[in-house]
């Protein structure tokens, strides 16, 4: 209904809005849900901010992010792909956002059988991911066991 309701505006407001219901259901792991809202506040975010922008590149990254939970691998690979080139400039390449979608373009890349890039993705997002949560987090050693 909220995004039925909110497409079709180019309010940047209303780009952020969605991306934090989008936040809000990635955090209850229902990302079927989750990735609707992201999509419409990506839509919202390419026309207000570019295609280009931090703030498109960290809604797409949550896109990528979804589609990776609920198996659409393909499609992951190549939204955390496009993402993942803005972030590292727009936010460093030690940044939380930085390290998840390395760590879930890895994780599709796996299902992929692609294990090299997959190997070298999921490298590059445990220093990102322990500067955040620390060296013994459950979310850094959860990379070694995927």
């Amino acid at each position: 209904q909220i995004t039925k309701r909110l497409s079709g505006s180019s309010d940047p407001q209303v780009g952020t809005l969605l991306h934090i219901c989008g936040n809000t259901l990635f955090e209850k792991n229902d990302y079927k849900k989750a990735v609707n809202f992201f999509k419409e506040g990506a839509k919202i975010r390419k026309v207000r901010t570019g295609v280009d922008s931090k703030e498109t590149a960290e809604t797409v990254c949550m896109i990528g992010r979804c589609l990776q939970k609920i198996g659409s691998h393909d499609d992951a690979i190549g939204c955390l792909k496009k993402s993942l080139s803005v972030l590292r400039v727009a936010k460093g390449k030690d940044s939380l956002d930085v390290g998840h979608c390395h760590e879930s373009l890895g994780l599709s890349l796996i299902a992929s059988n692609e294990f090299r890039a997959a190997l070298e993705h999921l490298s590059e997002a445990v220093a990102p991911l322990q500067k955040h949560y620390g060296k013994d987090s459950f979310e850094v050693s959860s990379i070694y066991f995927e």
